[in-house]
């Protein structure tokens, strides 16, 4: 928030794991190239999220393009092609929408790129379009739009994407839920975690509870964090053998005390003896 906060036009994209390595660059050098050629505010966090900001809207778009350039090209190299040549797109996918865009493994999504003649996969935040023609990717990308008009609520006009360890969503969620219906019921928001990402998805109706949302979901994830460490702290020295570490604390303690013992008179004249 520090680096972008400044700035009064900002965008978020979730890249994928496949990706990530290739939007850093080595040391850090392709991010801070986006952002000298852009004069955008990048900042990408563990989890894939990458925040840009600047001054225009024309130079967050700019870095958006990039970021999803590169991230395409990953996909891209995946692709054979008899052409020799790919024509690439992109549509923003709200991680909401997922389930839906995919289908029940993947036929869905599957079925719109046969439709369209063009590989579609979901890349993060957006679906990346590989086709052999222009058309094709026209085709496939009005296909998407006309499926996410189907599944999205179009009362949730606010959204974001945040970072939730997915280790931390169990506890976050609660018994049966019951943590998160409590805060939908209160902000009318729609909250989505992804499996296998340290990230979730919050839509809400406004701003105002979208940000309600978060700071809900911050109280949760702050104190399943506190209580994870506190507990870290007296078990992992126990991890790896905790019987065998008793055993042995208690083999060393039995040791001591008995170099400290006082030995009999005859057992200290026979060392004597022997040291002679």
């Amino acid at each position: 928030d520090n680096v972008l906060g400044d700035c009064r036009f900002k965008a978020c994209v979730f890249v994928p794991r496949a990706a990530r390595s290739a939007v850093i660059g080595k040391g850090g050098m392709r991010i801070r190239e986006i952002a000298a050629t852009t004069n955008a505010k990048i900042e990408m966090t563990g989890s894939g999220i990458v925040g840009i900001a600047g001054k225009t809207a024309e130079v967050v778009a700019a870095a958006e393009r990039q970021v999803k350039s590169i991230t395409l090209d990953v996909f891209s190299s995946k692709v054979e092609d008899s052409s020799g040549s790919l024509f690439m797109g992109t549509v923003d996918i709200p991680l909401r929408a997922r389930p839906s865009i995919v289908g029940r493994n993947g036929d869905s999504i599957q079925a719109l790129g046969k439709a369209a003649n063009a590989n579609v996969f979901i890349a993060g935040s957006f679906a990346a379009i590989l086709a052999p023609t222009q058309e094709a990717v026209e085709k496939a990308a009005a296909l998407l739009r006309e499926e996410l008009a189907k599944t999205l609520d179009p009362s949730l006009k606010f959204s974001e994407i945040v970072e939730m360890p997915e280790r931390h969503v169990d506890a976050v969620v609660g018994e049966n839920g019951a943590n998160i219906e409590s805060i939908i019921e209160k902000t009318n928001a729609n909250i989505i975690f992804v499996k296998g990402e340290d990230v979730m998805e919050i839509a809400a109706p406004t701003e105002t509870s979208l940000e309600q949302t978060k700071a809900a979901i911050g109280v949760l994830l702050a104190a399943e964090e506190r209580r994870s460490r506190a507990a870290g702290r007296y078990r992992t020295p126990l991890k790896p053998n905790p019987a065998g570490r008793q055993e042995g604390g208690q083999q060393q303690q039995q040791q001591r005390r008995q170099q400290r013992k006082p030995q009999p008179r005859g057992e200290e004249e026979s060392q004597q003896q022997q040291q002679q």
